[in-house]
């Protein structure tokens, strides 16, 4: 599990800036600092820049998750973790201007968490369900 603290860790070592999306992605999937850094770089983000959405839905579905809305009355990221209107269970993305947070285990993952960070969409952060292949199904005849 990938934790804010890595991220930073991470960030500061690459001199990064901007980089809320890299640790955002990181952090909900379990994947590292600097894979996630790769594969955005190579999607299209340059360094030291935010990274555009359709892109981080590019790259979230080639590490196999999508993003499904979830609807919010929470109009800051600290009234969204007093108000407990996401669940603890899962991760999600929190959309807020030009930042985006990770929000795991009931907990906003950036420092943004206790800031009065204006919502603007929420989005649940799922694997993709794959249907089973023929060569993936053991059938006996």
């Amino acid at each position: 599990m990938t934790t804010y603290r890595d991220c930073v860790a991470e960030s500061h070592r690459l001199k990064e800036t901007n980089d809320c999306t890299v640790k955002a992605l990181a952090i909900v999937t379990g994947e590292s600092y600097a894979a996630v850094h790769k594969k955005l770089k190579r999607a299209g983000r340059k360094n030291h820049h935010v990274v555009h959405r359709h892109i981080q839905e590019k790259v979230l579905k080639r590490f196999g998750f999508n993003l499904v809305r979830w609807r919010v009355n929470s109009r800051t990221t600290r009234a969204l973790e007093r108000n407990g209107e996401i669940p603890s269970v899962g991760a999600f993305l929190i959309y807020s201007g030009s930042h985006v947070s990770a929000y795991t285990e009931g907990r906003v993952r950036d420092w943004a968490k206790n800031k009065l960070k204006r919502v603007e969409t929420v989005w649940r952060v799922e694997p993709i369900k794959r249907r089973p292949r023929a060569v993936d199904i053991n059938i006996e005849i």
